[in-house]
């Protein structure tokens, strides 16, 4: 009988401390390799059979701007969360910026092949942090823009 009684208080004990473990949510931040594996991201984005619409309806989302890297100024690249900006593809076509929970950029966009099979996004105006080739793998996107001198931007989707 008192074999029991220890099972029965070791049992409830185990869920009382172990329930509250099971509603916590793991923060997708918090995985993040930084610096990001730029070369695994590609190597990835090329395993992909990508076409405009394909990309396009893969790029809707929210999008965390993380990192950025400029291969002439390696020493400058850096973790940019604190930055709170985030990249919003919406499946209407439009697109906008926000920084810090203010907006401050909005414009049109789509995606178009810009050589062979790269793809890049075409804007109506100017938005930082979306210039390059896109290379997407799963949750992780990047804007490389290594090929003419500007920044690599590394994004991970929030939503």
């Amino acid at each position: 009988k008192r074999s029991l009684v220890k099972k029965t208080v070791g049992f409830i004990l185990a869920v009382f401390f172990l329930l509250p473990a099971c509603d916590q949510q793991v923060d997708p931040l918090s995985e993040l390799a930084i610096p990001p594996d730029g070369q695994m991201l590609r190597a990835c984005n090329d395993q992909k059979m990508w076409s405009a619409a394909l990309l396009r309806e893969s790029l809707v989302g929210e999008w965390r701007w993380y990192y950025t890297y400029n291969g002439f100024t390696p020493n400058a690249a850096r973790n940019t969360l604190e930055r709170n900006t985030v990249v919003t593809l919406n499946s209407d076509s439009t697109l906008q910026v926000m920084e810090a929970g203010e907006t401050t950029y909005t414009t049109r966009w789509s995606v178009e092949n810009v050589y062979e099979d790269l793809y890049g996004l075409e804007t109506t105006s100017s938005t930082p942090f979306t210039l390059g080739h896109i290379n997407l793998c799963d949750d992780l996107l990047e804007f490389d823009d290594s090929n003419i001198d500007g920044d690599n931007n590394f994004f991970v989707r929030t939503n």
